[in-house]
């Protein structure tokens, strides 16, 4: 009985390894050019930035357009102009997928509910537990992905261009 409840989380271990790695593996987020201004006036309008400023200011708006010599967003209802010479550093915005964070918690409570799996077989006292301990690494593994979808970052910044 101890060996089949092991096969069988074992089993459930690797097939959550097997299902959810392609998933988490997949996921590419595509970069920006780095360092130069053409890689500003690269970006769409309507990307959500965040420039930091020589005098230590940050700004964060929306893109309006882009010349060779300055960068115009909209920051709340206001249009803002900012030249390129003023300029420290630009970040965009970039929102992040959930998968992740959903896979990295599912094996997480995964794995802990293998190890409580384990941890019943091991005991003395496994008479009518075995199926009950053989499901503990599955709700591990949804209540991990739960969490992991809970604690997710939303977004992250990108850094575009940097003028020293």
């Amino acid at each position: 009985m101890k060996r089949r409840v092991m096969a069988c989380s074992l089993f459930l271990i690797l097939s959550t390894f097997i299902i959810w790695s392609p998933a988490v593996l997949a996921q590419a987020v595509t970069e920006p050019k780095f360092g130069t201004w053409e890689a500003v006036k690269g970006l769409q309008i309507g990307q959500e930035l965040e420039l930091r400023l020589k005098n230590g200011t940050t700004l964060k708006g929306t893109l309006n357009s882009v010349s060779d010599s300055e960068i115009t967003f909209r920051r709340n209802s206001q249009t803002v102009t900012a030249r390129r010479d003023e300029i420290r550093q630009i970040y965009t915005v970039v929102k992040k997928g959930s998968r992740k964070a959903v896979a990295l918690g599912a094996i997480v409570g995964g794995a802990i509910g293998a190890g409580g799996t384990v941890a019943v077989a091991a005991s003395n006292d496994t008479e009518g537990v075995g199926a009950k301990a053989a499901l503990l690494p599955v709700v591990g593994a949804l209540t991990g992905a739960l969490v992991g979808w809970a604690f997710r970052s939303k977004t992250r910044r990108v850094l575009v261009f940097e003028n020293n």
